[in-house]
């Protein structure tokens, strides 16, 4: 099919939009065979196809994306798929050679694309298999090598039972991993091109470390990995600052803010904010999903969608658009998994 209304772009020979805007979310019910998929906004992707998922057996879970690509998990078997579920060919499909050892339902698992080489791209299947208390070690598969290795050593990401949030699990455009933890302010980082595993701390900002603040992980584009913290007083975003792919110790900037009003409040009190949401329930404050440059919020009952645009990267513009109404909702929004549509295929990484 001829995507007339998507403008395109060649990097490395793959195909992508020319915004990368966020085309919407996967999830899954419960009781469901099948994710359900629910646009964002109609427009560019009018005449896209239903998503196929070929004959992946049935239950799954779709573990994250990237560049168009979903991660999922055929639990049941410990099996992972790779796949565009919008290019309806044989070709958009790839079955991976089983991991070393069994992964439950549940484990962390993060498909990262990696475009930093030109010549040679690849992506990671990055999965965190927890050993025990707060050691993991990390499974990975390289397309490149077409073939699984496991981190030189575990990590504990301790002191104490601390684990690593399954459903937080993004990447970024150089092929590196992030979760968020149980503890609110640190973040575990995998980098697939030197096999290395880091930990490091998002600033005691008290936004980010407030006990009643709800976090969630996202790429912003091409200028990294950001965090939203959402509480009732307010959403903010920070960008994860990483120009330098060597860099180990990356720094986290605050790149906006959104004011949250309630019904009975005035609007001149509003905080000084970027903009403002309203949410009609005192004690509710905006969900917060994992995010591909925009973010979308859950806010009474509807989405809304936080575009964050970052052409000017230290003055970054928003603009704040309310969806449509779904006739099928997400009954976690926690679980959902972003897309961007673009046509790339698993065989296009096949040397």
């Amino acid at each position: 099919m001829q995507d007339a209304n998507i403008p395109l772009y060649d990097v490395a020979g793959f195909r992508f939009h020319e915004n990368e805007s966020m085309a919407g979310i996967f999830f899954t019910n419960a009781g469901d065979s099948f994710p359900s998929f629910n646009f964002l906004r109609p427009y560019p992707f009018l005449g896209l196809p239903e998503p196929m998922f070929f004959s992946i057996p049935t239950p799954f879970t779709i573990c994250s994306s990237s560049k168009g690509l979903l991660l999922i998990h055929d639990h049941p078997t410990s099996t992972y798929h790779v796949c565009n579920p919008f290019v309806h060919a044989r070709s958009s499909y790839w079955r991976l050679p089983a991991p070393p050892r069994f992964h439950s339902q549940g484990t962390p698992a993060v498909l990262a694309v990696d475009l930093y080489d030109p010549v040679v791209p690849s992506f990671y299947v990055v999965c965190a298999v927890q050993e025990y208390s707060s050691y993991y070690t990390f499974d990975t598969f390289d397309s490149s090598t077409y073939g699984w290795r496991e981190a030189l050593n575990p990590m504990d990401i301790g002191p104490g039972p601390r684990r690593i949030i399954a459903n937080t699990g993004v990447s970024d455009c150089q092929g590196r991993a992030f979760w968020l933890t149980s503890v609110p302010h640190a973040v575990v980082r995998y980098h697939g091109l030197f096999n290395t595993v880091e930990q490091h701390i998002i600033p005691q900002d008290p936004r980010l470390i407030n006990p009643w603040a709800a976090l969630q992980l996202g790429r912003l584009g091409n200028f990294g990995v950001g965090v939203v913290a959402s509480w009732r007083q307010g959403v903010h975003l920070f960008l994860n600052d990483h120009d330098d792919v060597y860099r180990m110790f990356p720094t986290w900037e605050p790149q906006g803010f959104l004011h949250v009003r309630r019904d009975n409040e005035d609007a001149a009190t509003g905080g000084g904010g970027f903009a403002e949401v309203i949410c009609r329930r005192p004690q509710v404050r905006p969900g917060v999903l994992r995010f591909e440059r925009d973010v979308p919020l859950w806010i009474n009952g509807r989405m809304t969608v936080w575009e964050v645009s970052h052409e000017n990267r230290r003055q970054p513009r928003t603009r704040l658009h309310q969806m449509p109404g779904w006739a099928r909702v997400p009954e976690s929004v926690a679980d959902s998994v972003p897309y961007v549509y673009t046509r790339m295929i698993p065989a296009q990484f096949i040397n």
